[in-house]
């Protein structure tokens, strides 16, 4: 994964979801890069579908690593609508994510 994301769909069942506490771990960092988290403006039947538009990277970073590191952080990150977050790796080179979900905020 480098220069490119990966989508998950947050699991739940409240329709209320409004965002997630996660930890983020990167490891086997191939050289530096950042990570962005972000929710996807597609649905889960426009990737079953492969009909997805590609996401506009964030031009934020919520974890940086420089090569050889293993590192994590705690973020929040807003689910969207279609309770979509996306994980874009910024760096060049690949590198290994581990995705912990903590807790989830709803609007109830």
């Amino acid at each position: 994964m480098t220069q490119d994301y990966r989508y998950r769909e947050i699991p739940a069942d409240k329709s209320a979801l409004q965002a997630v506490a996660l930890n983020r771990t990167v490891t086997n960092t191939g050289g530096s890069g950042h990570l962005s988290v972000a929710p996807d403006p597609n649905t889960r039947d426009q990737y079953d579908k492969d009909t997805a538009v590609r996401p506009t990277p964030p031009h934020s970073s919520n974890l940086n690593w420089t090569k050889g590191a293993t590192v994590s952080n705690l973020a929040q990150t807003s689910t969207g609508e279609n309770r979509i977050v996306d994980f874009w790796n910024r760096g060049w080179e690949p590198t290994d994510l581990v995705v912990d979900m903590f807790g989830v905020y709803d609007r109830r």
